[in-house]
């Protein structure tokens, strides 16, 4: 399923602005993927949603990579 953005903010527990500068400018570790339906509708996929939190894992704070 897909959800709009503000599902993916609340998914994700960030600020649906930050998902909106993310498709612009990504994070040294990645942004999680996105679709644009039609001009202006942006969504996400759930399960990319989920996959992307999950590589986020970190062992230190300084950490860029698993």
């Amino acid at each position: 399923p897909f959800g709009r953005e503000q599902e993916a903010a609340d998914f994700l527990n960030i600020s649906v602005r930050t998902l909106q500068r993310w498709r612009t400018e990504p994070p040294p570790s990645g942004a999680p993927p996105f679709y644009k339906l039609g001009k202006k509708r942006v969504v996400y996929r759930l399960g990319d949603l989920a996959d992307w939190a999950e590589k986020q894992s970190r062992s230190s704070t300084s950490a860029l990579k698993p």
